[in-house]
């Protein structure tokens, strides 16, 4: 049995129903005349004291009975008190009392015990658990909110110094302290980590924020793939730049229609560094990304758009010549400063 069901029986407990509770008010008697008694469900200690047998289980179907300890727990499961059931209430007493005392037997009941005991204890730890669980989740909760409103004012997340006895820690994690004083999980949380500090989950660090980032840009390009494909024909318009560290940026830009609002959208897809600025280059990383996003621009793709480099305008080598060859229907527009596609 998996530990599941053995859990489930053993939680279940014996069945040990009382004459009275049986339809003619008594146990069926044997072919001699004998039966079971519920007095047998009891034992009486040397003290006077009696204890119930929770062990001893009695199948009114069958009229015998098992032992659920030695049928959980026990190392022979074959013995006649697993399988076949004791019957001879004759002896019921002493064949009762001499079970009781064998190797198997104490050792399954030994661990019923250790098991009864631990129900209260894995009953509170799934309670904590879940506890911190729905903790854990406020508290990435507010985070998100931070990582949205940084991105949405195109505001830098962290600092030169990010120490907890520094005035200034970066807008990320100050905005992490300020948001604390109203939110209780978040509060209790960063007191967690900065006395365990290494020791307990952090979910403020860089490699945490760089994860939630990732998590919300794919979020969003799951919302534009969806608008995407609703609307079926786009067009798309490609630009390079170089960032404040010299390095070529190549941005890829959709432009369509929703369906649902009848609104024009233009979406920012990807935003890349390139090493090269040729025709094929830009195609292959155009190329890659629409297949990243399952887009099949060879079909839907009306229009293309881009600046007056050479290298994406050129009839022959330029990129929009490259893109007419797997679709003529994508018309191309030179892209100048406040144009259009």
């Amino acid at each position: 049995m998996s530990p599941e069901i053995i859990e489930y029986l053993f939680k279940c407990g014996p069945m040990q129903p009382f004459s009275h509770e049986l339809p003619a008010e008594c146990f069926p008697k044997n072919s001699q005349g004998r039966s079971f008694h519920d007095s047998w469900f009891w034992k009486k200690l040397p003290c006077g004291e009696l204890v119930r047998r929770k062990w001893m289980s009695y199948s009114r179907i069958n009229n015998r009975l098992y032992c659920v300890h030695c049928a959980l727990f026990g190392k022979n499961r074959k013995c006649e008190w697993v399988c076949k059931g004791f019957s001879d209430w004759k002896n019921g007493p002493v064949k009762i009392c001499k079970h009781e005392v064998t190797e198997n037997h104490t050792f399954a009941s030994i661990k019923a015990i250790y098991k009864e005991a631990a129900f209260p204890l894995i009953q509170s730890m799934k309670e904590n658990e879940m506890e911190k669980l729905v903790m854990n989740k406020e508290v990435i909760k507010n985070l998100i909110d931070i990582t949205i409103y940084l991105s949405r004012h195109s505001l830098p997340f962290r600092g030169h110094r990010e120490g907890w006895q520094d005035k200034i820690r970066g807008n990320f994690k100050d905005l992490t302290i300020l948001l604390a004083k109203y939110s209780s999980p978040l509060a209790s949380h960063l007191t967690e980590v900065q006395l365990k500090r290494k020791h307990t989950y952090n979910f403020i660090t860089w490699q945490r924020q760089n994860q939630l980032i990732q998590a919300i840009a794919t979020h969003i390009r799951n919302s534009i793939k969806y608008e995407l494909i609703n609307a079926k024909y786009f067009a798309v318009s490609v630009d390079t730049t170089f960032d404040i560290s010299r390095k070529e940026q190549l941005s890829i830009v959709f432009r369509y229609i929703n369906k649902n609002t009848g609104d024009i959208c233009e979406r920012l897809i990807a935003l890349r560094e390139t090493l090269l600025t040729t025709g094929q280059h830009l195609f292959t990383m155009f190329n890659d990304i629409c297949e990243e996003m399952d887009i099949d621009w060879k079909k839907y793709l009306i229009g293309q758009s881009y600046d007056g480099a050479a290298s994406m305008r050129g009839a022959y080598n330029g990129l929009q010549a490259i893109m007419k060859e797997h679709n003529p229907s994508a018309t191309y527009k030179c892209l100048m400063l406040g144009s259009q596609i």
